[in-house]
C-alpha cells in the first residue's frame, strides 16, 4: 500500500472535519470548550461583474471573501429546515441532520451556465454553507457556478438602519416573551427563563441570534444545561403518558446531552 503524502494527510483530515457543522474546541484558562465553525472547500465559476460585487460586498462589511460567500449562501435561499433540506440535530457540534441524497444529488439532472465564468474563485466556506448551496444544487437544478452567479449579483445585504431595527425587534420580542406570567417547573408547557436564551419551543436559541461558534464559555454551558432541563422534562411527560417510543428517543436524547456536558 502507498504511503500517503503529507499534503495528502492533510488534505485528508480537513475533510474529515468538515463532516460535522460544528467541532468542540479547548479554550485557555477555562474548564468548558469552545465551538469551532468547520470549512469545507468550494470552486465555481462566475462573470467579472459578479466577483467584483463580492470584493466590494465584503470590503463593506469589513469580512472575508470566504465569510460573504457563506454569509450571502445561507441569505440567499429559503430556511434549511423550512426548505426540507435538514432537521434541527441535537447536539451542539451538528446543528443540522441533512438530506445526504439532495447534497451529493446523484442522478440529479442540473442545468449548467450557458457560458464558462470570467473568473475562478476557491476558497473555504463554512460547512452548512456548503451543504446549503449543494442541497440548492440538486433541489434547483442549477449548477454551483449559475447559483454563485445569481446569489451575488442579486444579493442585498441590510442596510445599517435595518440591522439596528432588526436587533431592536428581537431584544423586545425576547423582553416580551420574558414577561409571561410565572410558570411552575411542573407544568408541562414550562419555558426556563434566562436573560439570554429563548425557548422557541423546537429549540433554544440566543436572543441576539449571535452564532454558536462565538458564543463565550458561560452561554455554551448555559445553553447545554437548558437543552438538557429541557430535554428531562420532556422525558417525564412521554413517561407520565406512557409514550414508550417517545420516551426512547428522550432518553437517547437527554444521554447524549449529558455526555456533551461531561465531555
Amino acid at each position: 500500500m502507498q504511503k500517503k503524502t503529507k499534503d495528502q494527510k492533510y488534505y485528508r483530515k480537513l475533510k474529515k472535519d468538515g463532516q460535522k457543522d460544528f467541532r468542540k474546541v479547548k479554550r485557555d484558562n477555562s474548564p468548558y470548550p469552545g465551538i469551532r465553525v468547520t470549512k469545507k472547500q468550494i470552486t465555481f465559476r462566475v462573470s467579472q461583474e459578479a466577483a467584483d460585487r463580492l470584493k466590494a460586498l465584503a470590503d463593506q462589511a469589513e469580512v472575508t471573501q470566504w465569510e460573504m460567500v457563506s454569509r450571502v449562501i445561507l441569505k440567499g435561499f429559503p430556511g434549511i429546515v423550512e426548505a426540507g433540506w435538514a432537521n434541527h440535530g441535537e447536539l451542539p457540534t451538528r446543528r443540522y441532520e441533512w438530506d445526504w441524497s439532495l447534497i451529493y444529488g446523484a442522478g440529479a439532472k442540473v442545468k449548467y451556465k450557458g457560458s464558462t465564468g470570467d473568473k475562478q474563485l476557491n476558497m473555504r466556506i463554512t460547512s452548512t454553507a456548503w451543504n446549503k448551496i449543494h442541497c440548492a444544487r440538486t433541489a434547483l437544478g442549477k449548477s454551483m457556478s449559475r447559483l454563485m452567479q445569481d446569489l451575488l449579483l442579486h444579493y442585498k445585504p441590510l442596510t445599517p438602519e435595518r440591522l439596528a431595527k432588526q436587533r431592536e425587534y428581537q431584544q423586545q420580542r425576547a423582553a416580551t416573551n420574558y414577561g409571561v406570567g410565572v410558570q411552575s417547573p411542573k407544568d408541562p408547557d414550562y419555558k426556563p427563563k434566562s436573560n439570554k436564551f429563548l425557548d422557541v419551543g423546537d429549540r433554544i436559541i440566543h436572543v441576539k441570534e449571535i452564532p454558536i461558534e462565538k458564543w463565550d464559555p458561560e452561554e455554551y454551558e448555559e445553553w447545554e444545561q437548558l437543552m438538557l432541563e429541557k430535554y428531562e422534562r420532556q422525558l417525564a411527560n412521554a413517561v407520565n403518558e406512557g409514550n414508550s417510543d417517545k420516551a426512547e428517543h428522550l432518553q437517547r436524547l437527554v444521554n447524549q446531552m449529558r455526555e456533551s456536558i461531561l465531555d
